[in-house]
Formats: structure tokens, C-alpha cells, sequence
């Protein structure tokens, strides 16, 4: 059984116009604060969900920051 505050996000990413799976994340909800975040081996995900948008960035170990994302459901 799964703890209450964690999912799973499928994470894809769009190159040169194809959809590429970047593998699933196990990630930690904090319904409050929107704030989701999600740990791999290189670091850290930290994302913001607000309505239908979700920001955030990936820090690594060293808590340099990799790489930032913003995204948008689309309708």
C-alpha cells in the first residue's frame, strides 16, 4: 500500500517534435503548499502546482541548479 502524500509521475519530454519517456518519478505531495517533490539518484525534483500549470527545477546533489521546467495542461 502507498502512503497518502506520494505519487507517481510518468515523465516525458518533446525533442525535434517526438515525445521521448524519461521513466516514472516516486514523488512526495504536500497538498497545502502545492508542492510536489520528487528524489532520483542525481538530485532532487521540485515542482509547484497552481490550477492547471506546474513549475519547477531539478537540483542537483551539490544543490546546483540543472534544469527548470514549466508546463501547462493543455485543453
Amino acid at each position: 500500500m502507498k502512503a497518502a502524500d506520494s505519487l507517481a509521475v510518468d515523465a516525458r519530454k518533446i525533442v525535434r517534435g517526438e515525445e521521448q519517456d524519461m521513466g516514472v518519478l516516486g514523488c512526495r505531495w504536500v497538498p497545502p503548499s502545492g508542492q510536489l517533490t520528487c528524489t532520483i539518484p542525481q538530485g532532487v525534483w521540485e515542482f509547484s502546482v497552481r490550477n492547471d500549470s506546474l513549475t519547477g527545477e531539478l537540483r542537483l546533489r551539490d544543490h546546483t541548479r540543472f534544469r527548470e521546467v514549466r508546463a501547462k495542461r493543455a485543453s
